[in-house]
């Protein structure tokens, strides 16, 4: 069990193990496939920029990014489907680096397309994602809800503190 020492890196956890994208990003990213990527990514990290539609393809290792720039045009920032978390910057998911590609008529290589349609998200794996999120979600409140009602029930009778000593021994 991990507890987190900020508000910012509970916030950093929730987005990686809450967000679809980011989980797949963290599963099969290469973040150091291309060492120039990652040099590039370490400097621009520092400025808290939003990363492009280059700096994801070569997170995944599928193309190396050249020198990366800020983009905050490459995704909705307010659309947590349209990008991925890593090391608290956000960058375009997949899908999003593929629908920008078609939308700006950029030829894609035969090997990025091809890499891009096997890691395409179907419909159904996505509110597969989403219920099983909500699930986990309300079974830990669902939790809570009912330690808090046993806590009161036990105070009133005047168990609470015989319980307490019990259950920590």
């Amino acid at each position: 069990v991990n507890i987190s020492d900020s508000n910012e890196e509970t916030k950093l956890m929730a987005s990686l193990l809450f967000s679809a994208n980011s989980r797949h990003a963290l599963n099969y990213g290469k973040p150091d496939a291309f060492p120039r990527f990652f040099n590039e990514y370490k400097k621009l990290k520092r400025t808290g920029a939003s990363m492009g539609t280059s700096a994801t393809l070569a997170y995944y290792g599928i193309a190396d990014a050249g020198e990366l720039e800020e983009d905050n045009l490459a995704f909705d920032e307010l659309n947590p489907r349209t990008y991925f978390v890593f090391d608290g910057l956000k960058f375009p998911a997949l899908a999003q680096v593929k629908e920008n590609l078609r939308d700006n008529d950029i030829e894609i290589p035969k090997g990025v397309a091809a890499l891009l349609k096997l890691d395409e998200n179907k419909a159904y794996k996505r509110i597969l994602e989403d219920m099983k999120t909500t699930f986990i979600w309300k079974a830990q409140k669902a939790e809570l809800r009912c330690k808090q009602v046993a806590m009161k029930v036990t105070q009133k009778i005047g168990l609470y503190d015989v319980l307490h000593r019990l259950h920590h021994r």
